[in-house]
């Protein structure tokens, strides 16, 4: 194949032959070929070799391991597996290393860095249930006066309290111009739990 215009040379990703590629079409971590054999090949290799070489392993056991290769918008690293399809590079690093997961079970990071890939360390298996717990619990997710859609103020919310058994959930409900069943579950601790600051 000839040079294209401004071009440069870039190995060939399964043989290591240099091949010529324009600048502005190259992504990071993009795998390039230089014929459709190579490309083949290349992704016919096990998996957890493809895996295992793009994982930064250089701080050490107890330290992150990040994966080098394509990521999501997210920053969670991507890999791909069979025809047209990508998984999540901690969970196959996870199930490499402690067997298949149950499905409904999740990886998790401990470490809150989603390219991570150590599973011995940072990952461990969770539901969609407990990531949201988690999640909320090192403050990832915005809730209450912080909530996009919060309607009602901590000033409120301790207003509602106290208005409970003084008047009918239906006037509290007018007032604050909110459902009936929102200021129950106020009132069941079931939304906008009040915490003393």
């Amino acid at each position: 194949m000839g040079r294209p215009k401004l071009a440069i040379q870039v190995p060939c990703t399964h043989c290591q032959i240099l091949v010529w590629r324009q600048p502005c079409k190259l992504k990071l971590a993009q795998e390039i070929f230089c014929s459709k054999q190579c490309q083949g090949a290349y992704r016919e290799r096990p998996l957890a070799d493809r895996l295992w070489e793009k994982v930064d392993r250089s701080g050490g056991p107890d330290a992150c391991w990040p994966w080098t290769g394509s990521r999501t918008k997210q920053g969670y690293g991507q890999i791909s597996f069979g025809h047209n399809e990508r998984l999540y590079t901690h969970r196959v690093a996870y199930e490499l290393t402690h067997g298949i997961l149950l499905p409904g079970f999740w990886v998790l990071h401990h470490c809150d860095n989603p390219p991570c890939c150590n599973p011995h360390k940072c990952l461990f298996p969770g539901t969609q249930l407990d990531n949201i717990h988690d999640a909320t619990e090192k403050r990832r997710i915005a809730f209450g006066i912080n909530h996009w859609n919060a309607k009602l103020t901590d000033i409120d919310v301790q207003e509602i309290l106290n208005l409970r058994g003084v008047v009918s959930t239906t006037i509290i409900a007018r007032r604050f111009h909110i459902s009936t069943g929102h200021v129950s579950n106020i009132h069941n601790n079931k939304v906008r739990i009040h915490r003393e600051q």
